[in-house]
């Protein structure tokens, strides 16, 4: 595992239940998944709804790529541990000037799980 979080971005985790954005893609990685998202996208009338936003990393091998990447799994585990399961993939797309929003929440609240050894990626 290459440590990839200094020990106060760890604290700052345990501490308030989250880290400010940071990059674990490169501009090439993020265009070329993007790309993958819009072709999903366009091959269901534009618009993933209902199941289609859930659990892709099923369906698609990109995907499923992208959640088994190091640069990610090295940093969740260096917060909850080496005992890794995703749980789902969910897409929250908004589109630029939409009134659509997701306000400040937790999510492991909805989740149902007895367990604080989780993140959202």
């Amino acid at each position: 595992m290459v440590k990839l979080l200094s020990d106060p971005q760890v604290s700052q985790f345990h501490k308030n239940g989250f880290l400010p954005a940071f990059p674990v893609l490169s501009v090439d990685q993020a265009i070329q998944l993007r790309a993958n998202l819009e072709s999903f996208e366009a091959e269901n009338d534009g618009v993933l709804k209902g199941s289609l936003r859930f659990k892709n990393h099923l369906l698609f091998k990109w995907l499923s790529d992208l959640i088994r990447s190091p640069t990610i799994l090295d940093t969740v585990e260096e917060i909850i541990g080496p005992d890794i399961m995703v749980w789902s993939t969910d897409w929250w797309i908004k589109e630029a000037n939409s009134p659509q929003f997701v306000s400040w929440h937790q999510d492991s609240q909805y989740w149902g799980l007895d367990t604080d050894k989780l993140v959202t990626v």
